[in-house]
């Protein structure tokens, strides 16, 4: 009995893991002094980002490799066009300008 509770825990498990896709190579840059996001939302210090939504829906899960952070499509901008996310930081302008333009494979969760 306990081994097949068991196994139906792990099967259970294992079938609700996310899987992730690779959607590209993104150019991910960093704001600050933001209260609201687009979708009405505070945002996160390294949780929420800025998207081009004709790219990456509101409210998609995002994996950005060697940043090892997962991060919300949550927020828009105007310079954010195309491949382009802009990773929501606590801290100064001085400090995100000095993140600069990196460039990340990106991956969604589903």
């Amino acid at each position: 009995m306990l081994k097949s509770t068991i196994a139906l825990f792990l099967a259970a498990a294992i079938s609700s893991a996310p899987t992730y896709e690779c959607i590209g190579t993104f150019e991910c840059t960093a704001y600050a002094e933001d209260e609201i996001t687009a979708t009405g939302t505070i945002p996160r210090h390294m949780e929420t980002v800025a998207v081009d939504p004709d790219v990456i829906p509101y409210g998609t899960k995002l994996y950005i490799e060697d940043l090892d952070i997962t991060v919300t499509a949550e927020d828009c901008g105007g310079a954010v066009q195309g491949n382009v996310i802009d990773i929501f930081m606590d801290g100064t302008e001085e400090e995100t300008d000095s993140f600069g333009r990196q460039l990340h494979r990106v991956w969604v969760m589903r």
